[in-house]
């Protein structure tokens, strides 16, 4: 497997719940593990899916310890290209932990290895400039959670030249599913800036290089209309057909609506979709169930949170114990 479709296969782990792929992280796991003559690269690559396997099962503080393991090694092998499959997982989990500017740290590693000379290649450029501008969109409203206005401006900036950077990349290289990734961290980053207009754009610059919405009900298809009815909602004169293309999404039940933030996205539009049309029942049914999505996945993160908290405090001590010793 070519290190683009490794950090291609990374990422969809962290978007899903894909149980033969979590398998395969767990084999050559075992593998790397037990075999004394392992290549530490297998290691590597192993570590990169267990932690993106545990993205998808909302288990972020071993995501966030396999992708520091991975990261450790890429470096002590001086190979940039696991340094990127790596990275992904990391950071993602640090980004649902609301660990942003961690999250943003950690790829200075990859500009700090890779020599001038060695520029990464597309797929590593979408992802990771994805990855990055979610840490800044995170970090920004963060930022305006707490009222620095002066911060948030910058940190909104710098999500949106990361995302606009990912995005023009993937609609040059042609790939179906990199331009779907970037078009939704976009997406979200020039809404967070009140540009509806300008995600418009995009949306159709999107579209027009092919291949997103031609299989109705695949990850691709439904992941685009969603981002595509998120934009429409805002400038849209149309309530009823914004109704009617949110419970068709809701109706078709793909896999990544069915738990995480996409999920939650979702819910969003629905309560919001039926009060535009006047039917206030539903729409505050549905805005309890996104209230409540929205306690889980911050009871999720307050979980995950103590485990590094807690592991942390163990290394500590046994560091500790050891200089004693010693």
């Amino acid at each position: 497997m070519s290190s683009d479709d490794f950090l291609l296969q990374t990422q969809a782990l962290t978007d899903a719940d894909f149980e033969q792929a979590m398998a395969v992280g767990d084999e050559a796991w075992a593998q790397a593990g037990t075999d004394t003559a392992a290549d530490p690269a297998l290691q590597a690559r192993a570590l990169s899916l267990l932690a993106a396997a545990a993205v998808s099962r909302g288990e972020f503080a071993d995501a966030v310890t396999h992708g520091n393991m991975a990261i450790g090694l890429s470096l002590a092998l001086g190979r940039a290209d696991l340094l990127g499959s790596a990275l992904h997982p990391g950071a993602t989990a640090l980004i649902r932990l609301g660990e942003h500017e961690q999250a943003i740290q950690m790829f200075e590693a990859r500009q700090c290895l890779a020599p001038a000379t060695e520029p990464a290649s597309l797929v590593e450029r979408v992802v990771s400039g994805v990855t990055e501008a979610e840490a800044w969109l995170g970090y920004s409203r963060s930022l305006r959670c707490a009222d620095d206005a002066t911060g948030l401006e910058s940190a909104l900036a710098q999500a949106r030249e990361l995302a606009q950077r990912a995005c023009e990349a993937a609609c040059e290289g042609g790939v179906p599913r990199l331009r779907v990734l970037a078009f939704e961290i976009l997406t979200d980053v020039l809404l967070e800036a009140d540009d509806a207009d300008g995600a418009r754009a995009w949306r159709e610059r999107v579209r027009g290089g092919g291949g997103v919405d031609r299989q109705p009900g695949s990850w691709l298809c439904v992941v685009f209309q969603l981002n595509a009815l998120k934009i429409d909602m805002r400038v849209s004169a149309d309530p009823a057909g914004d109704l009617a293309r949110v419970t068709a999404l809701e109706a078709g039940s793909h896999a990544c609506f069915q738990s995480g933030r996409r999920r939650r996205q979702l819910m969003q539009c629905l309560w919001r979709a039926f009060e535009r049309c006047g039917d206030f029942r539903h729409a505050l049914s549905w805005r309890k169930r996104w209230v409540e999505a929205q306690a889980q996945a911050e009871a999720i993160s307050a979980r995950e949170q103590l485990k590094l908290t807690q592991r942390a405090l163990q290394t500590l001590r046994g560091e500790a114990r050891h200089f004693i010793t010693d």
